[in-house]
């Protein structure tokens, strides 16, 4: 069906909204029951990937009485976060105004049975964070930003202990049974890998655990095991769905000669060539340095070249004009970096003639400088990034956050954010990972659950014109949010 391929292309490129509206175009024409709820499913799921904000704006303007039925079916999922207490009187006044809408006769009555099924509401919840020694900082922003979410919560009512958690496995196991014993039927943390593969290798966790960073191996996970972080492999390997997406199948890799710079060549380069592009180069700089020329003349085999200089001169006996050529085989660099290394490396790219081959880059990138000449050197380098910090003009956990900790360092605003969601995420664990096509787009990214309970995250597409970070519209495929954000 025509209608059919239409809605399916305009939300591969973004478009939710009118893609929903194409689905409710089709709901006429069909002839069963199956193929209606499905096609309701379907609706559902574009719907779900626009934000609050958009909903809103678009229930201010002129709708068919059916999308206006549908999108404020939706804000009373979101705003419920389907707690079953809370849907249920809404979804009756729902019905008072669209008793005769296509999703009353099964659909809003099907969602209010699911809430009921698969919400987690705890009475007491444990957050076990290291607040002492090396992870100090990281854990007093995220647990400021839970904080802040669980004082703005009126629904959740639930108690709330900190415990100031031990990195030694054998001692964070007996605080995590104690917690238990305390009462706790829900637990936050760890946020140190080790830990959360200790968590992985028990057989099963006695309640719900939203652990705040990923274990190693990605098996099988334990039950009541939830994996929630700023995962940066994550975004090498969106960067390298959007590379492709973008027409480049011929990459450069170009990290610092650190663990974390191993972890990024490698998700992004078995993404890019898994999908069918190919890594033609590796380099890696030194990463306490700020003269990376030899590292980058190697990648674009201008070492090779002025070798090759050298030998023709000695061979004919005279000097000989040269102008060193880059390496041809190419169509974009993939950088690991932070934004004083990326400041480094996109002029020096330039400098050795690089400067037509696009770059890109995960987060780690985003200057926090504010300083719109400090960053002109990350001009055109195409990175991603959270909502939290590309698209906070209007967040309102954003601006009061910022007032309540308003002198806090803002390298770390994105732990903030993941504070918030992790808290905000409680309720919805369960019900994300069985329904897998579904996600929520919260201040961290567009979040959905796989059926390992780790969180995936889809972020934003950005890139510097003018040392001014702007956002980008991601290419069709790409895996990255909607575009319908303002």
């Amino acid at each position: 069906m025509a209608l059919d391929i239409r809605s399916k292309g305009v939300l591969a490129i973004g478009k939710p909204m009118d893609s929903a509206r194409l689905r409710i175009q089709i709901d006429q024409y069909l002839n069963t029951i199956k193929q209606t709820e499905k096609n309701h499913w379907l609706i559902w799921d574009a719907i779900n990937r626009i934000s609050e904000k958009a909903i809103i704006r678009a229930l201010s303007e002129k709708q068919t009485l059916e999308m206006r039925g549908w999108l404020e079916l939706n804000l009373i999922a979101r705003r419920s976060n389907m707690l079953p207490d809370k849907m249920e009187p809404w979804i009756s006044q729902w019905y008072q105004i669209y008793d005769q809408h296509s999703a009353s006769s099964y659909f809003a009555v099907n969602l209010l049975e699911e809430s009921r099924r698969i919400y987690i509401k705890p009475a007491r919840i444990a957050l076990m964070l290291p607040f002492s020694g090396r992870l100090g900082k990281v854990s007093e922003a995220i647990q400021n930003g839970f904080l802040y979410a669980y004082y703005q919560d009126q629904e959740l009512n639930a108690e709330l202990e900190i415990i100031d958690a031990s990195t030694d496995p054998e001692e964070f196991l007996h605080q995590y049974q104690q917690a238990i014993q305390n009462g706790a039927d829900f637990i936050v943390g760890p946020i140190s890998k080790d830990l959360v593969d200790v968590l992985q290798d028990q057989e099963n966790l006695e309640v719900p655990t939203l652990a705040l960073n990923y274990a190693r191996k990605s098996q099988e996970t334990t039950l009541n095991l939830y994996q929630f972080g700023l995962n940066p492999e994550d975004e090498a390997e969106q960067i390298a769905n959007i590379a492709l997406a973008e027409g480049r199948n011929l990459a450069l890799t170009l990290v610092p000669d650190t663990d974390w710079g191993t972890r990024l060549e490698r998700a992004f380069s078995e993404r890019f060539e898994n999908l069918g592009g190919r890594v033609v180069g590796a380099e890696t700089y030194p990463s306490k340095k700020n003269d990376y020329s030899n590292s980058i003349k190697r990648l674009l085999n201008l070492t090779s070249s002025i070798q090759r200089h050298a030998l023709i001169q000695h061979a004919i006996g005279q000097s000989a004009s040269f102008d060193p050529r880059r390496r041809q085989d190419v169509d974009m660099v993939f950088i690991a970096a932070n934004s004083r290394q990326a400041r480094l490396i996109k002029p020096q790219l330039k400098f050795h003639r690089a400067q037509a081959l696009p770059v890109y880059a995960t987060s780690h990138i985003s200057s926090s400088s504010g300083s719109a000449d400090d960053d002109r050197d990350l001009n055109g380098i195409r990175f991603l990034d959270i909502p939290w910090m590309l698209d906070n003009s209007a967040n309102r956990d954003y601006q009061k956050i910022n007032q309540l900790w308003s002198g806090s360092n803002k390298r770390l605003s994105r732990l903030y954010a993941l504070g918030v969601d992790a808290y905000r995420l409680i309720p919805a664990l369960r019900r994300l990972m069985i329904n897998p096509g579904e996600s929520e787009l919260r201040n961290t990214g567009q979040l959905s659950v796989d059926s390992n309970g780790r969180v995936r995250r889809s972020l934003l597409l950005a890139t510097y014109k003018k040392g001014i970070t702007m956002l980008v519209e991601p290419p069709v495929n790409a895996g990255s949010i909607n575009t319908e954000l303002q």
